[in-house]
């Protein structure tokens, strides 16, 4: 979580510079998706200075949703959001045109 300061979320750091993806502020939630399915991190996150951000291991955590019903739904509320937010924003893509051109290949 993001206590203060903000922190930017990249794609693919391997690939030199790349624009951040999004830049997210206080409050913001990283990698929940991600903890509650055990999968690994899409994104990777660059704070700014004098950012502050807590973590909580994946165990303690899904150890806290058993014992806080409340917090379940907190959680259900905020991935629904996410996913909400990413509809619009591919519906934007989308509607921009395509990003490839047509032969083009992906990187690998």
């Amino acid at each position: 979580m993001v206590e203060e300061g903000s922190v930017s979320l990249r794609l693919s750091p391997q690939a030199g510079l790349v624009p951040a993806f999004e830049t997210v502020g206080t409050g913001a939630v990283l990698g929940l998706a991600e903890t509650m399915t055990g999968a690994e991190h899409k994104l990777t996150a660059e704070a700014s200075e004098g950012a502050r951000i807590s973590h909580i291991d994946r165990t303690s955590f899904m150890d806290r949703l058993q014992q806080n019903h409340q917090l379940c739904l907190q959680i259900v509320q905020l991935l629904s959001e996410d996913l909400h937010s990413l509809y619009h924003r591919f519906l934007a893509m989308a509607s921009a045109g395509p990003i490839i051109k047509s032969g083009s290949q992906l990187p690998h």
